[in-house]
């Protein structure tokens, strides 16, 4: 984008949003759908988030980075509320704070893994 800090920030305002929206939608729609559907829909739009910033360069628009942002956002909230519950059901209760602990420390050491692809693809897709 080649702008400063404040707007590169501002991009990722509709990824808290849906993010929200989806975690918020979930509970409705496993009514409706298996969790693996719905973990399977998230990760189809993290996937596609991904795939619009690996094939954007630095010249893109503030919007591509944007509704990047927004699939990436619904997907995290489609993903992580499903493989949490699924997580908790499976353990024992006398560990379930650790179990807990150690998957909220593996999600966030996933997402800056994730960022750390995204920069790398951005970078290599800039060069070429």
């Amino acid at each position: 984008m080649g702008t400063n800090a404040s707007l590169g920030g501002v991009t990722q305002i509709l990824s808290s949003v849906t993010v929200i929206l989806a975690t918020r939608l979930l509970p409705s729609l496993l009514k409706k759908i298996s969790y693996k559907t719905a973990v399977w829909n998230g990760f189809t739009s993290v996937s596609i988030s991904a795939i619009i910033l690996a094939t954007a360069n630095v010249d893109a628009s503030y919007w591509t980075i944007v509704i990047s942002g927004g699939f990436m956002g619904f997907g995290q909230g489609m993903i992580m509320q499903p493989l949490q519950v699924a997580m908790q059901s499976e353990i024992k209760p006398e560990v379930l704070n650790i179990a807990t602990t150690l998957s909220l420390l593996l999600r966030t050491l996933s997402m800056s893994f994730n960022c750390f692809n995204f920069w790398i693809a951005t970078h290599i897709n800039y060069r070429l």
